[in-house]
């Protein structure tokens, strides 16, 4: 496949659209055409498939992989492949989770589009299209109907955290859709996209009502620790962010110094760039440095060490298929790769000059310059968002917009635990979930705590 047809199909924003995923998936036989190229779209989604196996939508640099166009047919086929969930509820839940990134001219049809995905019965979820209701209105009764309904917050892991809200009238607990882009990867799945098997509230089913008109979600719940520390947020990194390498092609038989000379052409015509990419791969080196000074008290029943609960912190539980050792190795592997780094940082990075900072990443990049560690397929969970501890010493993967002062708590019917804010009128915002190695299975629940928390 090449970069022409790459530009034709992948990059047309039809594949974006809400709608799209519809047409698709209930379609017989779809083929997709832009003149004069015709290609069947189960032909299509195999070759991009292949192509991503092989590398073929992957520029490997500095040891980080930009996302690439490839998601939008990755996307399609997930919906296509996926498991069938257990119900109408779970099955609406799960296609509004691997929707949420498309666009819609109807902003309201950012639900509607997706009901007719469901093949069990969508009526006993009882959600209708009406394009006489508000889109704040549309959100906001889907999102009530789904808790309703499946007696589960899982839902609230849609609730991406933004400073400032596109809909800024919707209460904390709706997420909004109408956000674009890229998204924090929701928590009550692991990184492979499969929903948690462990259960922070040990499966309980939520109790849940709801006041003022819909505005106010009442459940029950209890803190389990406050938010004493929080680093800067890991940022998302995609192609945007990287200069154009079609200027000149990486010979793998030469030294990988020979390459460099002409690497660092291209970055003197765009250190702002290098900078930035720089920035991404050092905060991993700052987020473990302070991992190993807190000391984290997570409660670990097989391993204590702070650098393993980083590991798994920065996975967010999801380990490779060999388990918590090869996790760990691949971790140590990537951890070892950070060395130049660190020692970068403690020659204060940050205030070097330009010449002093380039000369000083070169261990970094001979390290990176072949590939990329695997363990860096497992941290997307960081992406959007940042590490912090709580005031017993655990470490958390916190939402983006977390406050020192925050309250991290286990609700009734939650997979994961939650970051809460009391405003000053008493209600509660909703931040986002979190993940706390050693709680995630119900460790830190006690249901005879439980106490009302209104949420808006």
């Amino acid at each position: 496949m090449d970069d022409l047809m790459v530009e034709i199909f992948m990059k047309n924003p039809w594949f974006v659209r809400i709608w799209t995923a519809q047409e698709i998936l209930l379609a017989k036989r779809v083929a997709i055409v832009s003149r004069p190229f015709q290609m069947g779209c189960d032909e299509f989604c195999a070759a991009v498939d292949y192509a991503s196996e092989l590398g073929g939508f992957q520029t490997v640099i500095l040891g980080l992989i930009p996302q690439s166009e490839a998601w939008v047919v990755s996307a399609v086929q997930a919906l296509k492949t996926g498991p069938a969930p257990p119900n109408p509820a779970a099955e609406l839940f799960y296609y509004l989770l691997r929707t949420r990134r498309r666009g819609a001219t109807d902003l309201r049809d950012k639900i509607f589009a997706v009901l007719g995905l469901v093949s069990g019965k969508i009526e006993d979820v009882g959600i209708r299209p009406d394009y006489h209701a508000s889109t704040q209105d549309v959100y906001r009764d889907a999102t009530a109907r789904l808790i309703a309904i499946s007696g589960s917050l899982d839902v609230l892991g849609v609730c991406y955290p933004f400073d400032g809200r596109v809909l800024p009238e919707l209460p904390s607990w709706v997420p909004d859709r109408r956000a674009q882009g890229y998204l924090a990867q929701p928590l009550v799945e692991d990184v492979r996209g499969r929903l948690r098997t462990t259960h922070a509230s040990t499966r309980i089913p939520a109790k849940a009502s709801w006041e003022d008109n819909v505005a106010t979600l009442v459940v029950e719940g209890h803190a389990v620790d406050v938010v004493t520390q929080i680093s800067v947020v890991k940022p998302r990194y995609d192609e945007d962010e990287v200069w154009n390498f079609d200027e000149f092609v990486f010979d793998d038989n030469l030294p990988w110094y020979r390459d460099l000379l002409d690497a660092l052409k291209m970055v003197g015509k765009s250190f702002g760039n290098f900078t930035n990419m720089v920035a991404h791969v050092a905060l991993y080196a700052e987020w473990e440095e302070s991992a190993k000074e807190l000391k984290p008290t997570n409660p670990d029943s097989w391993n204590s060490d702070p650098m393993s609960i980083c590991c798994q912190t920065l996975s967010a539980g999801t380990l490779a298929p060999g388990g918590l050792q090869e996790t760990e190795t691949m971790f140590k592997k990537w951890f070892d790769e950070l060395a130049p780094i660190r020692t970068l940082r403690s020659w204060n990075f940050n205030k070097a000059g330009g010449t002093f900072r380039l000369l000083s990443f070169l261990g970094y990049l001979k390290t990176t310059w072949n590939g990329y560690s695997e363990f860096l397929s497992y941290i997307t969970p960081s992406t959007e968002r940042r590490m912090g501890a709580c005031e017993k010493g655990y470490l958390c993967l916190l939402p983006k917009t977390t406050r020192v002062g925050d309250k991290l708590a286990v609700l009734r019917g939650g997979r994961v635990p939650v970051i809460l804010r009391t405003r000053d009128d008493g209600t509660i915002e909703f931040i986002g979930e979190a993940y706390v190695h050693g709680i995630m299975n119900g460790e830190a629940f006690e249901e005879d705590k439980c106490a009302e928390m209104r949420i808006r």
